[in-house]
């Protein structure tokens, strides 16, 4: 009975350091929607990036990181430019531990030669990668933070043509799958457009393997880190659709892109709806 006691006073101990982690987390976050940020374009781009990576946290109930990037953001809203994640700090595996350290090394120099909105960019992807990469289970955000990253250190370009070069001879199929406006919500023709994804995959040989590769997408017509958590919420979308379907989750892959590859150019801030999309390849 004591030691029943003491696990009970424990876990009432626990629930209350939840419960205030929470509170304050919230306070920090509607603290930082409301400020008004002081700084630079660089510095503006960090605020706003970081609030929506609290607020993800906070909706998924992780409310350690959601705090971590809500005092980020809260810092770069006042003036300070928080650096990008220690490496060290997380709990990463040791097989991906090398390759942060990398990037991070990399992303320091580069911070340190100048401050853009493109470095605000990578150094939200970058930490969107590490502290996906501690999570088990977050392989598709890992890989889409990932190449988030790499696309906004300016190596994109060189990542497409290397993807493209090695599936080139084994794409079978291809699929846009649209959206409205401001809206990750599958509407019918969204839906349509998957039934005949599933039926085309059922048709398969026997035995046959293949790969889905889902591209997220949305239009200029929103900030850039909006967008981009626009296009991944889209891709997810699509991915739970297959996932009911039957289609195999090791089988889906998922990237985001937000509003930096057009299906049709425009002018910032115009709505367009052919760029509101997921493309979806059967390889």
């Amino acid at each position: 009975m004591k030691i029943q006691a003491i696990l009970f006073s424990q876990k009432i101990l626990l629930a209350g350091v939840c419960l205030t982690l929470s509170a304050c987390v919230g306070h920090d976050i509607r603290e930082l929607k409301n400020a008004a940020p002081t700084g630079d374009a660089f510095l503006a781009a960090l605020s706003s990036g970081y609030l929506r990576m609290s607020e993800e946290q906070a909706n998924n109930y992780d409310w350690v990181a959601a705090s971590v990037f809500a005092q980020k953001g809260l810092q770069a809203a006042y003036g300070t430019a928080p650096g990008p994640e220690e490496v060290n700090d997380w709990k990463v595996p040791e097989a991906a531990f090398a390759a942060l350290k990398k990037a991070q090394g990399e992303l320091e120099q580069a911070l340190a030669n100048d401050a853009t909105e493109q470095l605000a960019r990578a150094q939200l992807q970058f930490d969107c990668w590490v502290d996906a990469t501690e999570d088990t289970g977050r392989d598709d955000l890992v890989e889409s933070c990932k190449q988030g990253y790499e696309a906004a250190m300016g190596r994109k370009d060189e990542y497409q043509e290397a993807d493209a070069a090695a599936n080139a001879h084994t794409t079978q199929s291809f699929y846009l799958v649209p959206f409205a406006w401001n809206d990750q919500g599958m509407n019918a023709v969204a839906k349509k457009v998957l039934a005949k994804v599933v039926e085309e995959i059922r048709s398969l040989p026997e035995g046959e393997t293949y790969q889905l590769v889902l591209n997220g997408h949305t239009d200029r017509s929103g900030g850039e880190q909006y967008n981009y958590g626009l296009s991944q919420q889209r891709a997810m979308m699509v991915k739970q659709y297959l996932l009911r379907a039957g289609i195999g989750m090791n089988r889906i892959e998922i990237f985001a892109f937000g509003e930096t590859d057009p299906k049709k150019p425009t002018a910032d801030g115009v709505r367009e709806a052919i760029n509101r999309r997921v493309e979806l390849f059967i390889q």
